[in-house]
């Protein structure tokens, strides 16, 4: 429990809407909506950069 209120508390102090695995969890649901999404995270992780480059190539294969 003390592990999670320090990650709890450091991500809380960023200020940011979500925590940098939620980030990357939103991603692909966001990514088949029309509307434009938009959150904030405290951090840009390598897993996140990758599934928002696999969902780009879905929605560039689908938006043609």
């Amino acid at each position: 429990a003390t592990e999670a209120l320090r990650d709890f508390q450091k991500w809380f102090a960023t200020g940011a809407a979500v925590d940098e695995h939620l980030a990357d969890q939103l991603a692909l649901p966001c990514a088949l909506i029309p509307q434009e999404s938009r959150w904030t995270t405290p951090a840009l992780t390598d897993h996140l950069r990758t599934v928002l480059f696999v969902a780009q190539q879905f929605h560039r294969r689908y938006d043609k």
